[in-house]
């Protein structure tokens, strides 16, 4: 078993090597870290010979740039190495296609990303989380279990050392959703399921009995619950946006992680494509795990 983790020398990549290093030893998995970076070969015909020396020195700064930050790689992959079983390697290309094409190599059961590459900025200095293009298409294209290292990764790693994570779940009636508790199952989570039902009328629409609405929803919640759970979970059908229901269960239930799952049709479908999914992954205050249906 392998969970294949992007690394870099941003604050956002060393939260994903902590968040992998935890999940890795919590699942008994190798670890594999993937350091990807992109060519940018010059041809040295097309260099005017008065503009040599200045690309020669231009060269030397990359080169003193690159030996720091390969230092800093090096301190990441020995701390994982002290965890657990450890594979570091370096590729050219693309992160997100490189990550992909790893972990279909590796057959990897996850793999970690961290939501942005931090650029020390005016944005990163107001606290501003950005959801980077890595993260993103991994996301989207991984077809296996993601995990997204944004929001308190420290609070997160320490509880599942600890084997005290608590999780929210967010829960439909297709097998995206049964597939994210299950997943929660496996990880010997405290699990709050969390259904968000929107308000499907309007103002001047015919009135309706939403208590009733909501315990029958609940009835049907608990149901399914119980045939895709064998202990008994807690629960928690909120009303309106599901990003901000799970947001919200998240911070009453003091939550270590947040999971969805991944499936075409139903609520969550949005949580991977589109503005919704951007926004789950910016706005949690933990980190998310996005879960494949056919893990479960």
């Amino acid at each position: 078993m392998t969970i294949v983790c992007g690394i870099d020398t941003t604050d956002s990549g060393r939260q994903a090597v902590h968040l992998a290093i935890a999940v890795a030893k919590q699942q008994k998995a190798r670890l594999h870290l993937v350091h990807a970076v992109e060519a940018h070969d010059v041809d040295e015909s097309l260099i005017e010979p008065s503009m040599r020396p200045a690309m020669e020195a231009l060269r030397a700064r990359v080169e003193t740039q690159r030996a720091a930050e390969q230092a800093k790689l090096d301190a990441l992959a020995l701390e994982a190495a002290t965890s657990v079983q450890t594979k570091v390697t370096a590729h050219v290309g693309r992160a997100w296609e490189v990550l992909l094409a790893i972990a279909n190599d590796d057959d990897a059961t996850h793999i970690v990303v961290g939501p942005h590459a931090s650029t020390g900025g005016t944005l990163s200095k107001i606290g501003e989380r950005l959801l980077g293009s890595t993260a993103r298409r991994v996301v989207r294209h991984a077809g296996r279990n993601v995990w997204v290292a944004c929001g308190d990764v420290d609070a997160a790693t320490n509880a599942m050392n600890a084997g005290e994570l608590r999780a929210v779940v967010g829960v439909d009636f297709a097998p995206g959703g049964r597939a994210a508790v299950n997943e929660a199952s496996r990880a010997n989570a405290k699990l709050v399921a969390v259904h968000a039902l929107r308000d499907p009328f309007t103002a001047g629409d015919a009135p309706i009995d939403w208590s009733e609405l909501r315990a029958e929803w609940r009835q049907r919640l608990d149901a399914d619950l119980k045939r895709s759970v064998p202990s008994a979970v807690a629960t928690r059908v909120e009303m309106g946006d599901p990003v901000r229901a799970l947001i919200d269960a998240a911070e009453a239930e003091k939550a270590h992680a947040i999971l969805v799952g991944a499936h075409a049709g139903g609520t969550w479908t949005r949580l991977l494509l589109g503005d919704t999914a951007e926004r789950a992954l910016r706005m949690s205050p933990v980190p998310v795990l996005v879960v494949q249906p056919h893990t479960s």
